[in-house]
């Protein structure tokens, strides 16, 4: 039995691949303090991030076979991963489980709980920056074409429903949530609050790209169709000098935009779940109505060359 079983739901845009990709690579020195994480993670694309080790829950969302059948296959491969460790706590980590089914919720809670009691770990983030940042992220991965000023008006995050399922299953004092804050260190912040001591070298998974840059990606989205090729591209552009260093920002109409559709859900995180720290509709400077200025493709036309170049060697390479 161990004093605490920790998961960690990765909320998307909540630092999750860097805590994770941290805690893999520091699983060894987790376990001499205690700490039971299992190093199970996959190595994405080649840029060293990891992902989490919460695929040993994925066959949850997939398996056809009955409630008996999925518990008796977690159940065994619990056992597997966990084996004999000693130590304080068990920590699992992932991304994928924030809309399973209400009975497989019930399932992971039953068949944790057999390990000691267990916590549930979830960050959210002020909704301006958790919408530009999922902006950015349809962008790079889902041909999203829109401007924000669009993307904005229909936009209301996420954070409420995950948490209202999980905390009626598993209790609500079992539930912690804690406001997630770019401007801070997470990943030291996260080896805080389950008791570890946070790893001397920095993780770093990718830069953002900047407003320019996803400006261009919108642009290719119109012409390119191929996902992959597009994702190759932004993976290039992103291990290169920036475009530009201007950041995307919401203009004072996105602000009213996203607290039209948003107010009342962060009152009701405030009220309800936030653990500590205060949800907000944006951080400080996140707003700014400076209309954009036009950046000289001709001054970077060897950055983007460069980068094209990789995106097409990548694409030639792929079968078809």
């Amino acid at each position: 039995m161990f004093d605490r079983v920790i998961l960690h739901l990765g909320a998307t845009k909540t630092g999750t691949t860097a805590i994770q990709t941290a805690l893999h690579h520091a699983s060894g020195s987790l376990a001499e303090q205690g700490t039971i994480y299992p190093a199970l993670g996959n190595v994405r694309g080649d840029d060293s991030r990891v992902n989490g080790n919460g695929q040993v829950f994925k066959f949850i969302k997939r398996q056809a076979s009955n409630i008996n059948g999925r518990r008796s296959r977690l159940r065994a491969l619990l056992q597997d991963i966990v084996g004999e460790s000693v130590g304080h706590t068990l920590l699992f980590s992932a991304e994928g489980l924030q809309r399973i089914s209400v009975d497989d919720i019930q399932l992971l809670k039953t068949e944790l709980e057999r390990y000691g009691p267990l916590e549930i770990v979830y960050f959210v983030r002020h909704v301006v920056d958790h919408a530009l940042s999922q902006y950015a992220e349809y962008i790079r991965r889902r041909r999203l074409r829109d401007e924000f000023s669009e993307f904005a008006k229909s936009y209301t995050v996420p954070f409420l429903d995950v948490l209202t399922t999980w905390s009626n299953i598993c209790g609500a004092d079992s539930v912690k949530t804690y406001v997630y804050d770019p401007s801070q260190d997470a990943i030291a912040n996260f080896f805080k609050l389950i008791g570890a001591e946070p790893p001397a070298e920095k993780t770093i998974v990718h830069r953002s790209l900047s407003s320019e840059e996803l400006a261009l990606m919108r642009w290719l989205n119109h012409r390119i169709k191929d996902r992959l090729t597009l994702a190759k591209f932004a993976q290039s552009l992103s291990r290169h000098p920036n475009l530009s260093t201007k950041k995307l920002r919401a203009t004072s109409d996105d602000l009213r935009n996203l607290t039209a559709n948003n107010a009342n859900i962060v009152e009701q995180l405030n009220r309800d779940f936030v653990t500590e720290g205060e949800l907000k509709m944006a951080s400080d400077k996140i707003i700014d109505d400076t209309p954009s200025e036009d950046i000289d493709l001709h001054e970077q036309g060897a950055l983007l060359l460069t980068a094209v170049h990789e995106a097409l060697n990548y694409a030639s390479r792929q079968p078809r």
